[in-house]
């Protein structure tokens, strides 16, 4: 989940900003549409790029300028300041590949962090950084270099234990514009749904397993109303 926002932050950029609100030096965070951009001037030039870090979505506002590049404050990744791409490990420039995870090069397959694939749920090309995912691909990836064409049409998953605690998620929200939680988070007990308009589409959470993977099926399915019924059913804290 990274650092991703909560829906558009900061001056629409479309609208223009004034050459004096941002300094020599300086980036300031805006946005075109939903899509998150960072502005950073150095001397007369004034460059625009992708807000986010390719690794794990953190706020690259929230880095350096060094020299033309912007340094994420999370792994210490470099982007250039004149391209958007990534110029230093662990962010990727991520691959372009089909339903198939076939690449532009026929013949050519691609799995894990570093592609970048058609998720059925949501029409837009996604980056999924997790082992399971990676696994997931790299089974699909194998038949299909065997003559298979089997669609990779998996649902987004993840787990991360903290102590005696473990979240699991499934789906995948790059933004959302609120969150809903029901349950108890307190009492590790609980359900948090990342929506946008009137879709969900991430499901994280605590304590219920089975609930999890009624989700996941829900999502394979494409089936929204059997989803809100599980993750919406109960009344909920709106965010």
């Amino acid at each position: 989940m990274g650092g991703q926002q909560e829906g558009p932050v900061g001056p629409d950029l479309e609208r223009g900003v004034p050459l004096s609100g941002v300094g020599d030096g300086e980036m300031l965070l805006g946005h075109v549409g939903d899509e998150p951009v960072l502005v950073a001037r150095r001397g007369d030039e004034v460059f625009a790029v992708g807000a986010l870090c390719t690794h794990y979505g953190v706020s690259l506002a929230d880095g350096i300028l060094v020299g033309d590049t912007v340094r994420c404050p999370a792994h210490h990744a470099a982007f250039s300041l004149r391209t958007g791409e990534a110029v230093r490990a662990p962010a990727l420039n991520p691959v372009a590949v089909d339903e198939y995870l076939e690449t532009s090069v026929p013949g050519i397959f691609a799995a894990g962090d570093v592609v970048r694939w058609p998720d059925p749920r949501t029409g837009e090309r996604i980056v999924s950084e997790h082992w399971v995912v990676a696994q997931r691909q790299g089974q699909t990836a194998a038949r299909n270099l065997l003559g298979a064409r089997e669609r990779f049409d998996a649902v987004p998953f993840f787990w991360s234990q903290h102590y005696n605690v473990t979240i699991r998620y499934v789906g995948h929200a790059e933004r959302w514009d609120r969150t809903e939680v029901s349950g108890n988070v307190e009492d590790r007990d609980c359900t948090v749904a990342y929506r946008l308009g009137d879709r969900t589409l991430a499901v994280a959470t605590l304590g219920r397993d089975r609930l999890n993977l009624r989700v996941e099926a829900a999502m394979e399915r494409l089936d929204w109303r059997a989803l809100d019924a599980l993750v919406l059913g109960e009344s909920v804290q709106r965010a």
